[in-house]
């Protein structure tokens, strides 16, 4: 199955539309492609036979986050619109709010309060960015607001919060997962450096080992994993948390010693020299390490720091303790 989440393609139109802005020789461009279309070999997130690469949904009646993006950037009508729109449960209690508009100002505001505004110079490429959104537990509606010389134009969605809790799935791009126990999994966040991988290449890459990861109800949270030098910066409440990260060795041809890391939770040391083969006794097969952590300054940072090969993890839990 093709990998292909709405919010991945609205970041791949925007990093190529900067890039061909960029470019002051080029006379035009255009858009590939304004809808999705047939084409027998594709099987493309929840569409068999379908190229869901277009603006605008294969029936003609959806127009997808991107299609705003272009028109705000093209056309003199005035646009408005938050994206993320279908992502209505939400993982995080924690995001950014990514709105598209030409408007000369936008005032976005979450249950009714106002979170700030922005003006059109700080929109490049017509791109409203309200970073670090705390969500209530429930029903959020989300409003934005925008100005456009003197006539407004309002667009508004609802995303829900159902979890207090932090659970990342390393390496997934935007897919959001329920774990065995019910946990939800949202996609890839908060972290610098590294890259992310999966054990078997998808799309048109080939891949000779098929192997599945083992020793866990949920291979679908071991399938993807960030590798390298890396580092998870968690926006949390002060206060006591149990944080569990889910390991395991992707490559067949690793030997004990191949891979050693170390892992720094707010300055101090978790997991030293730590060995996933050494713990799991076998490649692709999970390991869960647990330990307790304290937040006092509103983030929980979690270093990822190689002592021979790269680091890497698969999954990352954080639990807020009761106090007693």
């Amino acid at each position: 199955m093709v990998y292909q989440p709405e919010e991945y393609a609205n970041y791949v139109h925007e990093q190529n539309y900067r890039m061909i802005a960029e470019k002051r020789y080029l006379w035009g461009s255009y858009a590939w492609s304004m809808f999705d279309f047939g084409s027998a070999m594709r099987n493309e997130g929840d569409i068999r036979g379908v190229n869901t690469k277009g603006l605008v949904t294969f029936d003609r009646r959806t127009k997808k986050d991107a299609f705003y993006f272009y028109k705000a950037n093209w056309s003199s009508d005035p646009v408005t619109y938050i994206t993320g729109r279908r992502y209505t449960h939400r993982a995080y209690a924690v995001t950014d709010v990514k709105i598209y508009s030409n408007a000369d100002s936008v005032q976005l505001s979450v249950n009714g309060k106002v979170i700030g505004s922005t003006s059109k110079a700080q929109c490049p490429m017509s791109v409203c960015l309200f970073n670090d959104v705390r969500l209530n537990s429930g029903i959020n509606e989300l409003t934005a607001l925008g100005d456009h010389g003197g006539k407004f134009v309002s667009d508004s969605v609802q995303w829900s919060l159902h979890t207090r809790d932090v659970n990342i799935a390393a390496g997934q791009l935007t897919t959001v997962f329920t774990a065995s126990d019910g946990a939800l999994f949202g996609s890839d966040h908060f972290f610098t450096g590294g890259r992310g991988d999966w054990l078997i290449a998808r799309a048109l890459a080939a891949s000779d080992d098929k192997t599945p990861p083992r020793g866990t109800p949920d291979p679908h949270l071991f399938s993807n994993f960030r590798r390298g030098t890396f580092s998870y910066d968690i926006p949390l409440d002060n206060g006591d948390y149990s944080v569990s990260l889910g390991f395991l060795e992707p490559d067949s041809h690793a030997a004990v010693g191949d891979r050693v890391f170390t892992v720094v939770a707010n300055g101090q040391s978790r997991l030293s020299h730590f060995d996933i083969l050494k713990a799991a006794d076998a490649y692709r097969t999970a390991v869960v390490r647990t330990f307790p952590a304290t937040v006092f300054e509103g983030r929980l940072r979690l270093a990822f720091m190689p002592n021979k090969g790269e680091a890497i993890v698969s999954n990352i839990r954080i639990r807020r303790l009761q106090s007693p």
